[in-house]
């Protein structure tokens, strides 16, 4: 996947690259059957600081003191919009 072009203008990141800003008990990590990182959603222990998996992120600059590389969604903000915009994202799995 990381060789198709992102959706929007997200940029592929490799696992462990974002990590988690905050303790998380809705999000657990787990390994997938290849050995990559995988996040499931249910009973929660992502640790904050977690590693992420691999993926599509969206970052774009901010303003505040900890905002200091637009390109990295750990030091940025996600998906920018209006205010009063709805963004809808579709995925699809096969």
């Amino acid at each position: 996947m990381s060789s198709q072009p992102g959706p929007g203008g997200a940029v592929w990141l490799n696992e462990g690259v974002v990590h988690y800003n905050f303790a998380s008990t809705i999000y657990s990590p787990f390994f997938l059957p290849d050995g990559s990182l995988g996040l499931s959603w249910g009973a929660g222990g992502l640790a904050a600081g977690g590693d992420m998996p691999a993926g599509w992120y969206w970052s774009s600059p901010g303003s505040g003191p900890d905002c200091t590389d637009g390109s990295n969604p750990d030091t940025a903000w996600g998906l920018m919009q209006a205010v009063e915009l709805v963004r809808m994202l579709m995925f699809v799995l096969t």
